[in-house]
Formats: C-alpha cells, structure tokens, sequence
C-alpha cells in the first residue's frame, strides 16, 4: 500500500511542477509578444504585391507563401515555401529558393526592407514576434 501512495503523491508532485512550469512561461512569454497574425486579405493582396516579380509570377502549383503580420499590423514576414517533388525532373525546381521578405508599412504600402535566409539584424527593428534578430 504504501508503493502506491507514493505512485500517487509522485504522479501529483509531477503534475504540480509543469503547471509551474507552463504558468511560467506564460507569465515570461505572454502569447501575444511570440506569436504574430495572419493577415487580413487587403494586407496580403498587397504584401504580395510588394514581393518580387519572379516570386510572384512562379506557379501556384510551385509555392506557398506563408504571410505573417505583427501584431502591431506595421511589419509582415514572407516566407516562400517551394513544393517541389524529389524528381530531377520536377517541373516546379527551378522557382525553388530560400529566404524571406520582411517589409514595414510605410505610408499605405509595404516596401520591402528585408531579404535572405539569415536573421535580420536587431537594428532593422523587426518585432519579435515576426522573428528573432542577429545582434551584429
């Protein structure tokens, strides 16, 4: 009997501690500051429209672009995923790339103001709920 009260009293401590823990992280890491928002479809008609022509005229069946906004609405990251198949062959291989855009909403528009498959710099001033920055 006495095992299996402490199975019980350990499965409880256990238990305890990652409550500890997630309560921590939220309370370190609140949701809104790790974690930024789809764009609204104006914002990704026109963030699109500020990525490069060859980005933008590469198959549909070729890319996804993923299109994250901050929550501040002021900054959006793009990031190009290639669907490309593991044939030489494969019709979509020659779009295929790395890197992301970051642009800035200046004035009604969204210039583009990063570009490349390394973090920005901490200078550029990218939120950090977009992405983490490389302090230079």
């Amino acid at each position: 009997m006495s095992a299996l009260l402490a199975r019980v009293l350990f499965v409880r401590a256990e238990r305890a501690l990652l409550a500890i823990a997630v309560a921590i992280l939220v309370l370190v890491f609140p949701q809104e500051s790790i974690a930024a928002k789809k764009p609204s479809l104006d914002e990704r008609r026109d963030i699109t429209r500020a990525l490069p022509r060859s980005l933008r005229r590469t198959p549909a069946e070729c890319v996804w672009i993923d299109i994250r906004v901050s929550n501040n609405s002021k900054w959006a990251i793009a990031e190009p995923h290639f669907l490309v198949g593991a044939s030489p062959n494969d019709r979509c291989l020659k779009y295929a790339a790395d890197g992301r855009y970051i642009a800035r909403l200046q004035k009604g528009r969204w210039p583009i103001i990063f570009v490349g498959s390394d973090l920005p710099p901490c200078s550029s001033g990218v939120p950090k709920d977009l992405s983490p920055c490389l302090a230079t």
